[in-house]
């Protein structure tokens, strides 16, 4: 009879964890798992709306079950559950169901943990909610403050705006995006096929956690170079910056990020234009009423905004 493996972590956040237990830093393992990316069970929502959780009962308490990896929640739970959500130990502390309830973490594994109520809060407050997605850049703590703050529009507009890294079957070149035989990474997303992108390359470790190469390249030419409408795009799964659209959304996409870009180009330029060109109108004319000319970005202008040329986060923060 052959002997069960033994258990490896398959991410930065199991690593992290299995380091600072085998050290028996306490705080270390603590500030791991406050830190890191978890994962729910994911099951089809209750008629009233209401997300399932899967628990169990140890000891007369109930407890919440989460993963530290997808593969650690398949292999535990994988045959009764619908998929996974995204979550961080912040964001379960913030929207805890019961107060009598503990969370329970990567059971099946050497790094799993049980922890009561006051657990929970304790490690949360350790860890803000800044903190609480490793290796952010300054985008992406700006999209998921969006996120926190229920505010759509800006994390669209931080995403059209910036650059991604697409994972490829086949070495590859940023120029060859537009090619009829760009190698695509497909993957399915709610048994669908789809093709994943993501925002920096910590995010794509934790979407795919064995990484195949990729590209990195504006979003806006993901959108342009879109192989098929059958594909549904994928940005960050895995992560708590996960955001899904349906291939049909990709030129609604591409609409955004040209107003999104026009927009900033005005901020930026159009009312100091504006201003100059109706005064000199004005001292032409001899008249205050007459009307200045339209001042509209040229497509040049539009496209600065979505290659790279602009501080995205910079321009949206002075919004």
């Amino acid at each position: 009879m052959s002997r069960p493996a033994v258990w490896q972590p398959v991410n930065d956040l199991e690593r992290g964890m299995r380091d600072a237990m085998a050290a028996n830093d306490a705080p270390g393992y603590a500030r791991a798992l406050g830190s890191g990316p978890l994962y729910l069970p994911g099951f089809d929502p209750e008629p009233d709306g209401r997300q399932r959780l899967l628990t169990r009962v140890r000891e007369h308490r109930t407890y919440v079950l989460v993963f530290t990896s997808v593969e650690a929640l398949a292999d535990a739970v994988g045959v009764v559950t619908t998929g996974w959500r995204p979550t961080t130990l912040v964001d379960l502390a913030a929207a805890w169901p019961d107060p009598e309830w503990g969370l329970v973490v990567s059971p099946n594994t050497s790094i799993g943990a049980y922890l009561d109520p006051e657990h929970i809060t304790q490690i949360a407050e350790l860890v803000s909610p800044e903190q609480a997605m490793p290796n952010a850049d300054e985008r992406e703590r700006m999209m998921r403050a969006a996120q926190q703050a229920g505010n759509p529009a800006l994390y669209l507009d931080l995403l059209v705006t910036g650059e991604v890294l697409v994972p490829v079957e086949a070495p590859a070149a940023p120029d060859d995006l537009a090619a009829a035989d760009f190698p695509w990474l497909v993957t399915t997303v709610d048994d669908q096929p789809a093709i994943p992108v993501f925002t920096s390359a910590a995010r794509l470790r934790e979407g795919l956690p064995r990484e195949p190469g990729s590209v990195r390249v504006d979003f806006v030419a993901v959108l342009r170079a879109w192989p098929d409408t059958r594909y549904r795009l994928a940005v960050n799964p895995g992560s708590v910056l996960d955001a899904t659209f349906a291939g049909a959304q990709v030129p609604d996409l591409l609409r955004w990020a040209q107003e999104v870009a026009a927009g900033l180009w005005r901020a930026e330029h159009g009312d100091g234009r504006l201003r100059a060109e109706r005064q000199t109108v004005e001292q032409r004319a001899g008249v205050a009423e007459q009307r200045a000319p339209e001042v509209a970005p040229g497509p040049d202008d539009v496209d600065r905004y979505l290659t790279g040329g602009a501080n995205i986060a910079d321009l949206l923060r002075g919004q």
